[in-house]
């Protein structure tokens, strides 16, 4: 069975290319997995007869499987199941009521199959920055350069009120341009659902209302995304994390809120005081002294600025208008795009039986194509968090 996002044709759309369908996308290797599914570079395959305007168009294919919502349908009390079985359908629609914008990856269609449930995206070739980051932090130009693209992005989801919930490097892709985009909406949420706000999310981003379960204002669930902001940006400037969980303490969130206000940041040394100053502000435990929880809408599209953030003598000096219209120039990448089904038959492609509506390359037995697994070398042991401190998934 296969279902997409509903299209109703009219007179004037007729002579428009069909739509893709999930049977016109062919797998070519997988770009990340997770505990509930994965990632896939697909590529347009026109059956015979169809038309061929899109053929050859490279995308990921995000797959989720069916029984993870199952399972948390049987685990949920009974009160919260309605919530648990419309979980699958949360980043679809989030990502739906979105128009375009370039620093969030968009949603091309959605399908499903007996066994998942598939989003087709924008694909991000340069991976996430996290793998980017590796085992060296940015240099603050190039830092500075990504978050500038974050706080691009976040401006633009809460200008719609939409929270994200789950910022983290890992959810942070880099397209053929060398730009950040932000991906996975999978916890998202409007600011003014009356849904469940506390714990969700990765547990070393999580804000102190996410943690103590205090976000139940607007302005403390917008803030949420700003405090994973920060982390984000400690983490490309030091390859750390500000608040680590304790092993010795367990996964729980009490010890976490200790950590908050005791504010033991494990500072580099020397550590530019700029950006010092600038992540010490984002992170200040009370929300009313928060730097960077204050946006005030601006302009006819009353579009939301972060003014503090944009003020600030780290980031001041950025041309905010070229690069929201993408023009300076990245400075990671040359100028060629990677290319990525170079040595598909190398890389580890799902077994047809977890995906039943997707068709895989055929691998031939002899091929000069050569290549390595641009697979995330740098793997996450973090955690993302659903409803309680014991339901954990690993992060995709």
């Amino acid at each position: 069975m296969q279902t997409g996002i509903p299209i109703r044709h009219t007179e004037s759309s007729m002579s428009r290319r069909p739509p893709i369908d999930l049977h016109d996308l062919e797998c070519i290797t997988t770009l990340g997995a997770g505990t509930w599914g994965a990632a896939y570079l697909v590529k347009v395959k026109r059956r015979f007869g169809k038309a061929t305007g899109k053929a050859g168009a490279l995308l990921a294919l995000k797959g989720v499987e069916k029984r993870a919502y199952r399972d948390l349908e049987r685990n949920d009390p009974q009160e919260d199941r309605w919530q648990a079985s419309e979980g699958k359908n949360w980043e679809r629609r989030a990502l739906a009521s979105l128009p375009w914008n370039p620093f969030i990856i968009g949603i091309l269609d959605a399908y499903a199959d007996p066994r998942n449930i598939y989003l087709l995206l924008e694909l991000a070739p340069r991976g996430s920055l996290h793998t980017l980051l590796g085992d060296q932090p940015l240099h603050p130009a190039t830092a500075r350069f990504y978050f500038s693209h974050l706080v691009l992005g976040l401006e633009f989801l809460h200008s719609h009120d939409l929270v994200h919930r789950d910022i983290k490097t890992e959810n942070i892709l880099i397209g053929a341009d060398g730009y950040a985009m932000i991906t996975d909406f999978g916890f998202s949420q409007f600011v003014h659902d009356s849904k469940e706000w506390d714990r969700l999310g990765t547990l070393e981003f999580v804000s102190p209302e996410v943690a103590t379960n205090t976000a139940n204002t607007t302005a403390a669930r917008f803030a949420s995304d700003w405090w994973s902001a920060a982390c984000v940006l400690f983490e490309i400037l030091t390859t750390r994390i500000p608040f680590e969980p304790k092993e010795n303490k367990g996964p729980g969130y009490a010890h976490l809120a200790e950590e908050h206000w005791q504010q033991n940041i494990p500072w580099p040394d020397p550590f530019d005081e700029q950006a010092k100053d600038l992540i010490s502000r984002m992170l200040t435990p009370q929300l009313s002294s928060r730097f960077g929880c204050r946006t005030i809408p601006v302009g006819k599209d009353g579009r939301e600025v972060n003014e503090d953030l944009r003020g600030h003598e780290w980031l001041n000096n950025l041309r905010w208008d070229r690069m929201e219209a993408r023009i300076e120039r990245a400075p990671k990448w040359p100028d060629s795009v990677p290319l990525l089904t170079a040595g598909w038959d190398n890389h580890f492609l799902p077994q047809q039986k977890k995906v039943p509506g997707l068709r895989l390359k055929r691998k031939f037995p002899q091929s000069d194509i050569i290549g390595n697994s641009h697979l995330d070398g740098r793997l996450s042991k973090r955690q993302r968090t659903a409803a309680a401190p014991a339901k954990t998934t690993n992060a995709t």
